[in-house]
């Protein structure tokens, strides 16, 4: 699942707003809007920040499901 979907479904889980998410996150509600229609891609601090939040790993957030070896 990609990064914007999982978002979405996390938030939507916990029911919070966008902008109630950005406030615990500290970043805008703006920011969260472009995140989840995919326009835009957080830093990694924010995803690390927002895994934390959701209590998931980076993995799961971000849709990586294997670890790829070259």
């Amino acid at each position: 699942m990609p990064f914007h979907d999982s978002l979405y479904r996390l938030r939507t889980g916990q029911k919070l707003s966008q902008a109630k998410l950005a406030e615990r996150i500290g970043v805008t509600a703006q920011s969260v809007q472009k995140w989840e229609s995919g326009a835009a891609v957080p830093e990694l601090e924010k995803i690390i920040r927002i895994s934390q939040y959701f209590g998931v790993s980076l993995d799961e957030l971000t849709g990586r499901s294997e670890l790829i070896i070259p």
